[in-house]
């Protein structure tokens, strides 16, 4: 093909912001028919710009990966001892309930003035122990209700961010028919870097952040679940 008849392309400076805006089959085709170095040369500035955002992007990825695999491992902690403590619970309550019965059968039996009184005492305080018992657990309730709004939140956040992170992805790493990796090479320079290839860790993380919100969920659900019951005794 001459010069005269090839189709030429030029990444000027007025046309910078388009062509970081085109995707990556738009930049190869336009490659394909320009036939110019300096546009392989924007071409692999615009993508190597993009690979160093997706690798930001990662880095953030797994911090916040690891902060959520330290509130699901808090999160477990919390459900055994949430069990625990509705074990000890319901100890206490049938211990509560004998007692409370034995007093009653005390009274009943007019065991005598200073033992009624003594009967009474016992009640009033008892009823004030079971009381407190209860705000203190609907307070409990109302606390992991926020933790448990505020914790879906993030969740539902972090879902976003991957879902936008898989489609960066998919754009940045090119594929041909075949379904292989593109790789970008400028023929002028024989010593040019091979072009950006997409990393399999990177799929491994995604999945491993996604599996873990499942987790997440499903602890959420529990919990709050057991909240409920523990408020409604």
């Amino acid at each position: 093909m001459s010069s005269g008849s090839a189709a030429v392309c030029v990444f000027d400076s007025d046309d910078g912001d388009g062509a970081k805006n085109r995707n990556i089959s738009e930049l190869i085709s336009t490659l394909r028919t320009a036939y110019r170095t300096k546009d392989f040369d924007r071409v692999e500035e615009i993508l190597v710009s993009r690979e160093a955002k997706l690798k930001r992007e990662m880095q953030d990825m797994k911090k916040e990966n690891g902060f959520l695999y330290e509130q699901g491992e808090e999160l477990k902690r919390l459900v055994v001892l949430e069990k625990a403590a509705q074990d000890a619970a319901q100890v206490g309550e049938r211990k509560a309930v004998e007692r409370y019965e034995k007093l009653l059968e005390e009274v009943k039996r007019g065991g005598g003035r200073d033992d009624d009184k003594r009967v009474i005492l016992e009640l009033k305080k008892k009823c004030c122990v079971l009381e407190c018992a209860k705000m203190k657990a609907e307070s409990e309730v109302e606390l992991w209700k926020r933790r448990f709004k505020e914790l879906g939140i993030r969740v539902s956040k972090l879902e976003e961010d991957t879902a936008m992170l898989m489609d960066l992805q998919s754009a940045a790493c090119p594929t041909s028919a075949s379904g292989a990796i593109v790789d970008i090479i400028d023929s002028d320079d024989d010593h040019a870097p091979g072009g950006i290839l997409c990393r399999e860790g990177n799929k491994d993380l995604i999945d491993k952040v996604q599996q873990l919100f499942l987790v997440v969920k499903m602890l959420i659900n529990l919990l709050a679940h057991q909240g409920r019951m523990k408020l409604r005794t």
